[in-house]
């Protein structure tokens, strides 16, 4: 096998063959140092390494010359020289198109072993250059801005790949009101004009994952205001009425409804107000003697007495807290809540106790 040789640039004077077109890159009259045959060779027994450095070593010539405006020589110096921009974001294009470029290489050295390496990478180019212009998959924006490609082409790709990054993010587009498959094409269009030489897959895969990304945040958004909106009105029907009215008239939605009634807001008052009209409901299942007491201590400071009442029922322990007793039957409305105005240090007993007989009042060990 020969060795391989460090490459001489010749001097570029009059480099150019002819001028070219914006369809096909133009030939040169400054020639590689290396050979089809040569690239064979390095091919067929398999030293990848020797065969990848005299084609990026001819590639770096080209590079000097093809340095002009048409489309194919802007399509070359995005896609295949050694000069042009790689990252992470790109780098899977860059393989796909290096890949598709030493395909197309080994085919014209294979048919042509004693072709200059420079003509055969100009040639496989120029073949690129039109054969892809018409693969959704492998054409650059540029295509779809000349309308080679349309995006229903590229729909009907990703659905025979079965590619789901392009077809449910367009699917949940087309489908939502103010967006639908016009806007696609607008935003496919508008992404393709800031970059024609990128690859048409690669944006439109970025334009629908985009907007359906926007659409997803909306909904989420929207979705957050309704349960937000049925939070409140739920509270606001459950607490900001009388628990007697709502039939939740125990100690845990005493809790809270008096913690709302604290919280600064919009609906503070309202639920303030609610907090007293269940107090004065609660009064109502007390018996007249301790109804007096109530009424006086209600009075003369609602507020002190709510919090009072709210120590009562966090009280004691399960089983023997006011708001905790074990009951059979069925459940009575605001029993608990009434237990715990008993438990009260301030609320007389239910029942007055009866003065003791003269039986009762005789010494014990008579």
């Amino acid at each position: 096998m020969k060795k391989l040789i460090p490459l001489i640039l010749i001097p570029l004077l009059q480099a150019c063959g002819d001028a070219g077109s914006d369809t096909e890159l133009p030939t040169i009259k400054a020639k590689s140092a290396y050979t089809c045959s040569q690239y064979n060779e390095y091919r067929i027994h398999g030293d990848k390494r020797s065969q990848s450095n005299i084609k990026n070593a001819t590639i770096q010539q080209l590079d000097a010359i093809y340095t002009g405006n048409t489309l194919i020589e802007k399509y070359y110096q995005s896609l295949f020289s050694r000069n042009r921009q790689v990252n992470l974001n790109n780098m899977k294009d860059d393989i796909i198109y290096d890949m598709a470029l030493d395909k197309k290489i080994d085919d014209i050295c294979l048919n042509s072993t004693d072709s200059n390496l420079t003509d055969a990478i100009t040639s496989a180019i120029n073949k690129l250059y039109v054969e892809m212009s018409n693969q959704p998959q492998l054409a650059t924006c540029q295509s779809y801005i000349e309308n080679k490609i349309s995006y229903k082409d590229i729909l009907v790709k990703a659905t025979e790949e079965k590619y789901y990054r392009i077809i449910n993010p367009a699917n949940k587009i087309t489908h939502t009101q103010g967006y639908g498959e016009e806007f696609i094409e607008t935003k496919l269009k508008e992404s393709c004009s800031k970059s024609p030489q990128k690859r048409l897959w690669t944006i439109a895969e970025w334009v629908v994952s985009s907007y359906e990304f926007e659409i997803s945040k909306k909904e989420d958004a929207q979705q957050k205001q309704e349960q937000e909106k049925a939070r409140l009105k739920f509270e606001l029907e459950t607490y900001g009425v009388s628990l007697f009215k709502t039939g939740n008239a125990d100690c845990r939605d005493y809790q809270t409804q008096y913690e709302k009634s604290q919280q600064p807001g919009e609906h503070q008052a309202q639920y303030k107000a609610a907090l007293l009209s269940t107090l004065t409901d609660a009064g109502e299942l007390l018996t007249p003697r301790q109804r007096v007491v109530f009424d006086k201590l209600l009075a003369d400071n609602p507020e002190g007495f709510a919090a009072a009442l709210l120590e009562a029922t966090r009280s004691g322990h399960l089983g023997s807290s006011p708001c905790y007793k074990e009951r059979k039957g069925e459940r009575r409305k605001g029993v608990e809540l009434k237990d715990a105005i008993e438990s009260m240090d301030n609320i007389p007993a239910a029942i007055e106790p009866k003065p003791l007989t003269q039986n009762q009042l005789v010494p014990l060990g008579r």
